[in-house]
């Protein structure tokens, strides 16, 4: 576990590198936190820093999107909001697990509902809101 602190949204591309290097050959990534809390925001700074093709948005209504990148090692990125999921069965008629297992980076949010469908070596992060802001991210 280690534990970082984002005052501002421009240092949030400092911590990707971190997360980089946590990730390693791992392709799922989850992010949690509350409403708000800034997981959108991360992703679009991340996928930036991948050099994203595509615009990046919320999924919360279309569930997944799909990023294409310039970096070699990331061409392909699904950011998954499942938010709006009532249920497992619900991820599986998606098909949530052709995304996970097709070797390309997914981003998840709101991960809890599929949390008995994830591989074990994922690469897990909890963001909080803490004093004037300033965001406290946890590596689990």
């Amino acid at each position: 576990m280690s534990e970082h602190t984002v005052n501002k949204l421009e240092d949030w591309s400092e911590i990707i590198p971190v997360i980089l290097q946590k990730l390693g050959d791992r392709r799922i990534f989850t992010i949690e936190g509350s409403m708000g809390s800034g997981k959108t925001t991360f992703t679009a700074i991340f996928m930036d820093y991948l050099e994203s093709l595509d615009e990046v948005s919320s999924p919360t209504y279309g569930i997944v999107n799909e990023y294409h990148t310039q970096n070699p090692e990331f061409p392909t990125v699904f950011h998954m909001d499942l938010f709006r999921l009532n249920s497992l069965e619900e991820a599986i008629a998606l098909p949530i697990e052709d995304y996970l297992y097709s070797g390309n980076l997914c981003i998840i949010e709101w991960p809890e509902m599929i949390e008995s469908i994830l591989p074990e070596d994922i690469l897990r992060m909890q963001i909080s809101i803490g004093a004037e802001g300033a965001r406290k991210i946890v590596f689990l």
